[in-house]
């Protein structure tokens, strides 16, 4: 330890006397010639700087002592170097000289001699005493502290093993002697055969006095080696070895394992394992305790369905009105297994039961009404509205119950917005993803964020409303933007899932010039309209297209700005189209965005952007603009129209890729070309010379 000081002093010096330019140098590997470098600068700072000097000598040394790759001086070179520097030579000779053990390291290793002594001497008389009692052990007589100790070594930190896992942990317990490793193994064998083991209710009752009997342990590696060592099953046993064999289970073994004959137990007779839970936890409960074995089994584990629809509404009846906070674990896992697996109707009057009591502290009435709202939603939403009113450590009790890894029921649409309402003014959707830990407050989130999506991806009516309820609650100020999108999505999918086929007879009405009967009718008849237009202002001696520029002198010189074209636009269409459909400028939609023009007949609607060729936002307008703001309304069923103006090549903004179109029939063809294949089949293209040449 003092020649590691020594070392340590030398590299704190020498790195003061470096500064930042060995700070540099840390978690990297220094050159194989570093001691070179180390005696060379050494003997240049012998006069000048005498401590960096002999700092960097023992750099030197130690790289020469300590480095495999080293390609520096030997110490017999650095020796030779140094010659000529008293202080150095007298430096380098005391880097090599052996420095003494301190008092203290001699203390230390005085200290650990004596313990390797003890424990090699108590060692040896564990042994002593374990053979002296090996015909005991072969005879199953051996003191049942003994056969606790050998249980011990056989669990180890394996716990419960199966498959004569804790052979290995017994040979080294007993230091190898097979003798003595075979007649434990016979003692343990043996001792779900004794007369002396306790029955499973003086097991319990000595848990709950936070003692354990000597014989819990070896019974149940007893109940380990029978398994394994024969193609006995455990329910070959009696229905009492098998009661005992549960309570030491519970009583006596860590939690983290389900071994093969307690999961066989579980399976073929869950009325004794159901039974002596029952019995734990309802004494457990009345005794304070917080940690309750078996309860999360109940609530997470299909195989302990049926023990769970046996157990978890008795223990729920005896559970405490007043408990501890701690206990409040227990209460979130019996209600779990109880609303998975216990009769609905029994569930539901005891939770009318505990809710009534006036004496039940508020975090506990919250975990029952929110149970309550789980089983019995349309009789318990308002109670749970009534019990949070604005109290957000309530809220937080009521969160925490539903954002559990067990939870996993889906609700009905107006419970899951009343839920949203109720959890959502207080955690917000930053909460959803921490730095860290994961907090309840971030389950809370992403439970409210798992409702949305839930009643979001639901095509119905009802899912519509809710949306649009949960986006003017004003206490979901912190949501309001993932609200919008979700309804948004909302209104897409209730817009396809409404869709209904035109019949036959509609069909054929429409072809003839009929009223259109839905929103693809519509936009087919405008996108005609449209084509009729523009085979009007080419064409017409009117010069019709001098309606879209502004004139000098009676020549068209600089085209009008969009809302004028527009404007003229809906002029020369009005006449055109049949009575009843109606055009409407700057239409308001959804997150107050506007269209240019949105065609109206009767309940159904297509919005229509329009663009001059030579707008910044040509090539980008028809996805931003139409689809993603205008075509999500219900009643738009998702079609639309991108107009386009054109006012000649020369004005025509590019594409990202430079490409740059010269007709109005290119331009379609390369908006037309970006739209996805669903998305053509909604979405249509009509460019409208408008040049005049």
């Amino acid at each position: 330890l003092d020649r590691g000081k020594s070392l340590f002093s030398v590299a704190k010096t020498s790195f003061i006397a470096t500064g930042t330019a060995m700070e540099r140098l840390l978690e990297t590997s220094l050159p194989p010639s570093f001691g070179h470098w180390c005696l060379e600068k050494s003997l240049v700072l012998a006069g000048s700087s005498p401590r960096t000097s002999k700092a960097l000598l023992g750099l030197a040394v130690r790289e020469c002592r300590s480095r495999q790759d080293y390609e520096g001086p030997t110490l017999e070179e650095i020796k030779a170097s140094v010659t000529s520097s008293s202080s150095l030579l007298s430096e380098f000779e005391q880097l090599l000289t052996h420095i003494p053990i301190s008092p203290r390291q001699l203390e230390i290793e005085r200290r650990d001699k004596e313990f390797r002594e003890r424990t090699t001497r108590q060692q040896e008389e564990w042994l002593d005493y374990v053979r002296s009692n090996r015909t005991a052990l072969e005879e199953n007589q051996a003191p049942p502290a003994l056969l606790h100790e050998l249980a011990g070594a056989y669990f180890g930190d394996s716990a419960i093993g199966d498959n004569r896992a804790g052979i290995k942990g017994l040979k080294e317990r007993l230091s190898g002697d097979m003798q003595l490793v075979e007649a434990a193994l016979a003692g343990l064998r043996a001792a779900i055969h004794r007369s002396d083991v306790p029955n499973d209710e003086e097991i319990i009752t000595l848990f709950l006095d936070s003692r354990l009997h000597y014989l819990c342990l070896p019974f149940v590696a007893g109940i380990v080696e029978y398994c394994a060592s024969t193609e006995s099953s455990v329910m070959q046993l009696s229905e009492n070895q098998i009661r005992i064999a549960i309570a030491c289970y519970y009583c006596a073994m860590p939690s983290d394992k389900n071994p093969s004959w307690y999961r066989r137990i579980v399976e073929e007779r869950p009325d004794i394992v159901a039974d002596v839970l029952i019995r734990l936890a309802t004494a457990s409960l009345r005794n304070g305790n917080e940690l309750i074995r078996g309860l999360w089994e109940l609530a997470t584990d299909e195989a302990h369905a049926e023990v769970a629809s046996l157990s978890a509404l008795p223990i729920l009846r005896s559970f405490p009105t007043r408990c501890k906070e701690k206990q409040l674990d227990a209460l979130h896992w019996l209600l779990a297994a109880a609303i998975r697996n216990a009769r609905r109707g029994s569930l539901n009057r005891l939770i009318s039961k505990k809710a009534a009591l006036k004496s039940m502290n508020v975090s506990q009435r919250a975990l029952w009404l929110s149970a309550g709202l789980v089983t019995s939603p349309k009789v318990y939403i308002g109670k749970i509205e009534s019990f949070v009113a604005d109290s957000e450590r309530r809220t937080r009790h009521v969160a925490r119950f539903f954002s559990e890894r067990w939870f996993d029921h889906q609700f009905d649409l107006v419970i899951a917005g009343a839920l949203i309402s109720v959890i959502g003014r207080w955690y917000g959707p930053e909460l959803a993803h921490p730095n860290g830990l994961v907090t309840p407050a971030a389950r809370a989130s992403q439970m409210v964020t798992s409702l949305i999506n839930q009643i979001a991806s639901s095509p119905s009516v009802e899912a519509k409303t809710v949306m649009d309820e949960l986006c003017n609650d004003y206490h979901l100020d912190k949501w309001r933007i993932n609200l919008s999108w979700a309804r948004d999505n909302q209104r897409i999918i209730y817009r396809d899932a409404s869709y209904e086929h035109p019949s036959p007879k509609q069909i054929e009405s429409t072809l003839q010039g009929g009223v259109p009967t839905n929103a693809g009718d519509l936009a087919a008849l405008m996108n005609d309209e449209f084509n009729e237009l523009t085979r009007y202002i080419q064409n017409d001696s009117s010069n019709p297209w001098r309606l879209f520029w502004n004139e000098n002198e009676g020549k068209p010189s600089v085209p009008k700005y969009e809302n004028s074209c527009r404007d003229g636009l809906i002029n020369l269409l009005r006449p055109r189209l049949l009575e009843g459909i109606g055009l409407q400028s700057e239409a308001q939609y959804v997150h107050g965005n506007r269209a240019d023009i949105r065609v109206t007949y009767g309940g159904l609607s297509v919005p229509i952007e329009i663009k001059a060729n030579r707008h910044r936002e040509l090539w980008s307008a028809m996805e931003r603009q139409l689809i993603k703001k205008y075509t999500r309304e219900p009643e738009t069923g998702g079609f639309g129209i991108y107009l386009v103006l054109w006012f000649g090549s020369k004005f025509t903004q590019a594409t990202l890729n430079r490409r740059r179109p010269t007709t109005p029939q290119e331009l379609q063809i390369l908006l037309e070309d970006s739209l996805t294949v669903e998305q053509k089949h909604k979405i249509s293209v009509c460019v409208i010379d408008v040049s005049g040449t």
